[in-house]
């Protein structure tokens, strides 16, 4: 399951320069249901979605309050409308704006590029103007370069910085003949480099502005789907999730910010029947509802999956805040 065959109707150029597919490419979900578990695995694990978010808006409040976002797709808000590979740059960071201070919603600073990894963040410069979130700032930095200046430059006026990355260090590990192995390698480079773009934030934000991530819908759930069902490989990458992807984000976040668990918010852990032949799950009914894995075969967010995480990130921040 080479990356540059994940799923991607529509070139995003990764919002790499140097790269030609859409970011946190993922199989089809044809192709998924056709995994092995390990492939499924990855699947589910990938979408840990990990990443930052932000977005170009204009406020009208007189403290000129910002929301920065860091990321992949996931944080830019990417959503396919149709199978022409459409999109719609309207996600959980815009939609989390007015839930964080209705009458005068923050000014969304969205540095987010779809095809960001925890390595390219720091390392790649810019982001193509098709990969980057609605409106957002143009940069030709780093993405972490652009976010950490943009976070100095307002100091004392951040509502909040949103951070959504971890997903497409794991695409890689789609190709690999032990996927397993392959995921639990990945996930200490992802907890290492991921901490080490929390630290420099933390730094340009000092200590009580606000930092949120968040971990990913388990799409590996879609194994339920195929025909005949996998329920074992749902299972497994439950397993996956729960045993070495989301443990990496949360220790990568631990003492610097706090996570918003899309993953067991959505189901995505909730316990599995032994066998089919019953009832869908609710918690693979759940990821029909708010990813496009069953419908556009792309596991992206839809209006329920944006709504979902934004009022989730609202309800941890809220939650910090006392």
């Amino acid at each position: 399951m080479a990356a540059d065959r994940l799923i991607s109707r529509r070139q995003r150029g990764g919002g790499q320069t140097r790269s030609h597919s859409r970011e946190t490419t993922f199989p089809s979900t044809l192709a998924v249901v056709r995994r092995t578990a390990g492939g499924l695995i990855f699947l589910a694990g990938v979408v840990v979605i990990s990443g930052l978010l932000l977005s170009h808006r204009t406020s009208t409040h007189n403290s000129q309050e910002v929301l920065i976002a860091v990321g992949d797709s996931y944080a830019a808000g990417y959503q396919p409308q149709d199978p022409s590979g459409a999109a719609t740059l309207h996600g959980f960071v815009d939609r989390l704006a007015p839930l964080l201070e209705e009458k005068h919603p923050p000014t969304v600073l969205n540095f987010a590029c779809s095809g960001a990894t925890t390595a390219s963040v720091a390392q790649t410069l810019g982001c193509t103007t098709g990969a980057r979130a609605n409106n957002s700032p143009p940069y030709t930095t780093t993405q972490l370069t652009a976010a950490t200046q943009a976070v100095s430059a307002h100091a004392d006026h951040i509502s909040a910085i949103v951070v959504a990355l971890g997903a497409n260090d794991f695409a890689r590990c789609a190709s690999e003949a032990l996927v397993d192995s392959c995921i639990s390698s990945e996930a200490a480079g992802v907890e290492l480099r991921l901490r080490r773009i929390i630290t420099a934030l933390r730094n340009a934000a000092g200590p009580s502005t606000p930092i949120v991530g968040i971990t990913y819908p388990n799409v590996g759930l879609i194994a339920w789907l195929a025909q005949p069902p996998r329920p074992d490989d749902a299972v497994h990458a439950q397993q996956l999730i729960a045993g070495q992807i989301n443990p990496a984000i949360f220790s990568a976040y631990k003492g610097l910010a706090i996570v918003a668990d899309v993953t067991t918010a959505s189901g995505g852990l909730d316990r599995l029947p032994s066998a089919t032949g019953g009832p869908v799950p609710p918690s693979v009914t759940k990821l029909c509802q708010i990813t496009w894995m069953c419908t556009n075969t792309d596991l992206h967010l839809t209006d329920a999956g944006q709504d979902l995480v934004a009022h989730l990130i609202a309800q941890r921040l809220s939650e910090a805040r006392g």
